[in-house]
């Protein structure tokens, strides 16, 4: 079967054309700031035609930030992208690919960690942990999802990890010391200015970020005890370099219910989302 998966993520969109378990094509839009539907609807024609011929399509994956609606037809509030809210889903694909396919929703951590662990299978335990301009969990047992709340493994990205730093930020949430607050975009932006993507990949363990997530997976590792964790999105790939460093941190004096032999693991493609999603569609 060939399916799309298009990630809506918080600055472009990345697009995966998937045909059995082999990724066809890939592609990704121009960037944005807080779009409006027209906007979006620009960019989804944009890296749809990119993709190339898509006439043999029978289905379509969408990984979406936000609250979705109860019957997950619509986003019902999005912090960074307010052009996604109150559209129904099936109709905006409608609308960009010309004719009307069956659509599945899903979230930016369940694709991602998905997409990762259909390159890189197993029958243990995964937890991936989706760093970009939000962040999220997905826990795999062999590929199948643990539902912890609603549609999501937790919300990690809300948990309180502080303090790591004097001024103790807000996160988007609004929870005082989140590890979003700590790690996401928004908030490395805020920290680094605009060069911040160049300093990812070289930060201390002391530096609030990382400090922030060292704790975030210290928790994780009480909560769900998982036998790998894969560090994904456009943050978590590029820390792919301080694996070594991030894995001595978070094990110093790690609770003895964490997983013996436990590996620390990160994303090697910007499209684990967008694959992900096509796959899952399936």
């Amino acid at each position: 079967m060939t399916a799309i998966g298009l990630d809506i993520g918080g600055t472009s969109i990345k697009a995966a054309l998937v045909r059995g378990r082999a990724v066809v094509s890939t592609t990704r839009s121009i960037s944005y700031e807080r779009p409006s539907r027209s906007e979006l609807q620009s960019c989804l024609e944009q890296v749809c035609a990119a993709l190339g011929e898509l006439s043999d399509v029978e289905r379509v994956g969408l990984c979406l930030p936000g609250i979705l609606a109860p019957d997950r037809s619509m986003v019902v509030h999005a912090v960074n992208i307010p052009g996604l809210e109150g559209v129904p889903l099936g109709e905006l694909v409608r609308q960009v690919l010309g004719r009307a396919l069956p659509c599945r929703v899903f979230n930016d951590a369940h694709a991602s960690t998905f997409g990762y662990w259909m390159e890189n299978p197993g029958e243990d335990r995964l937890l991936g942990l989706a760093l970009g301009t939000g962040i999220g969990a997905c826990v795999l047992d062999g590929g199948q999802w643990l539902r912890v709340t609603g549609a999501s493994s937790g919300h990690i990205g809300q948990i309180d990890v502080g303090p790591c730093s004097d001024t103790q930020p807000l996160g988007p949430d609004g929870g005082r010391n989140s590890l979003e607050g700590y790690l996401g975009i928004a908030a490395l932006r805020d920290r680094y200015g605009e060069g911040f993507a160049d300093r990812i990949g070289q930060l201390g363990m002391d530096e609030p970020p990382m400090k922030a997530l060292i704790r975030a997976v210290r928790i994780c590792h009480a909560i769900y005890q998982p036998a790998r964790v894969v560090l994904l999105g456009g943050v978590g790939i590029r820390m792919a370099g301080q694996r070594a460093e991030l894995r001595e941190a978070i094990s110093c004096e790690l609770t003895c219910v964490a997983v013996d032999g436990w590996t620390l693991e990160a994303g090697s493609s910007d499209y684990h989302a967008a694959a992900g999603a096509a796959w899952l569609a399936r």
